[in-house]
């Protein structure tokens, strides 16, 4: 999960991540899209539990999922843009409130 997030948080490459945390950069790659398309519950360790717990997870990501994927991407950034302008003008307003 913290690979994961550093590449989403940081912009880091799966090269980058796979070098730094001594793994595949395949293994990056997947865990990477599949946080994308299914959300944290893809990276889940099911080890001994029923397999993959109600989701479907699958090596071939067809149009529509790789399309959901970047539109889930794109909501996330514009999420945190919104969240980063509020506590801006916030923290505007309480500045000017002290004035």
């Amino acid at each position: 999960m913290i690979i994961v997030k550093q590449h989403f948080d940081q912009g880091l490459t799966f090269r980058v991540l796979a070098e730094k945390n001594d793994v595949s950069y395949h293994a990056v790659r997947r865990w990477c899209l599949d946080y994308e398309i299914y959300g944290e519950k893809a990276l889940e360790n099911n080890t001994g539990k029923f397999k993959n717990m109600g989701i479907k997870l699958t090596t071939i990501k067809g149009p529509k999922d790789i399309e959901i994927a970047r539109l889930n991407k794109q909501r996330k950034k514009k999420e945190l843009e919104l969240e980063i302008l509020k506590k801006f003008d916030e923290m505007m307003r309480n500045l000017y409130q002290k004035k």
